[in-house]
């Protein structure tokens, strides 16, 4: 299945959803869908810009500021965020969704919202299911307590070793790393080191109500501020 065959998500102007089509359908009839765009920046502030491919359906071989792309029927933003990064990135990350994880010497089995392996991708790769027994746990956990909590869940994410978690509240996205005293919360992340929980948080909040070009420029002014302060 190609990109034009993908399923996106179709939403109103409120951001409800209406359905989901595949792509090449959104495209034809300029259909409102959901899109999650990432700015990537150095250490000093630069923003950094890639060119899109030839095969692009919008803006083949246009410099591009953001990674990005639609958020595909079934994503949540978070999820649509680490697979398209990942791809822009050339990372090989695999998406396990809310899979159900057990192993015997637990007391019960965990079942995260979503969870990815990127820097462990190749040791479970062809694998249709994962033996905890053997195999590594997720490198990344995405909780989203909108509805549940899922602090309850981080004692089993310990016992499993469970690298790295973000719980997103629908407003704040916090990263947790696990340490030997179990897990703090970061700044960046350990996955994907090129991001940070405020500017996630930032993007993911923007990217329901706000137009593209006004998202990149509050990021701009964040950059200008970030210059600043580290001149200081």
């Amino acid at each position: 299945m190609g990109a034009a065959d993908e399923i996106v998500t179709i939403v109103d102007e409120h951001n409800k959803v209406l359905g989901a089509v595949p792509r090449r359908e959104m495209r034809a009839k300029n259909l409102p869908h959901r899109s999650t765009y990432i700015l990537v920046f150095n250490a000093q502030g630069e923003l950094y810009v890639q060119k899109r491919t030839m095969t692009k359906d919008v803006f083949p071989g246009y410099y591009d500021s953001a990674a990005g792309g639609v958020v595909l029927a079934g994503e949540s933003y978070e999820q649509g965020a680490v697979r398209e990064l990942a791809e822009e990135m050339g990372i090989d990350v695999r998406n396990f969704g809310s899979t159900t994880f057990r192993r015997e010497d637990l007391a019960r089995g965990f079942e995260p919202d979503s969870c990815f392996y990127i820097q462990h991708e190749a040791d479970i790769s062809g694998k249709p299911t994962i033996d905890l027994t053997i195999d590594p746990p997720p490198d990344l956990v995405i909780e989203v307590d909108i509805t549940s909590g899922s602090l309850a869940k981080l004692p089993i994410y310990v016992q499993v070793g469970v690298p790295e978690i973000w719980r997103y509240d629908g407003q704040r996205l916090r990263i947790y790393i696990l340490t030997t005293e179990g897990y703090i919360e970061s700044d960046t992340s350990l996955a994907l080191p090129l991001l940070t929980g405020q500017r996630l948080s930032e993007a993911l909040v923007q990217s329901k109500t706000v137009k593209r070009t006004t998202l990149l420029r509050s990021f701009r002014t964040w950059v200008r501020q970030e210059r600043r302060r580290r001149r200081r």
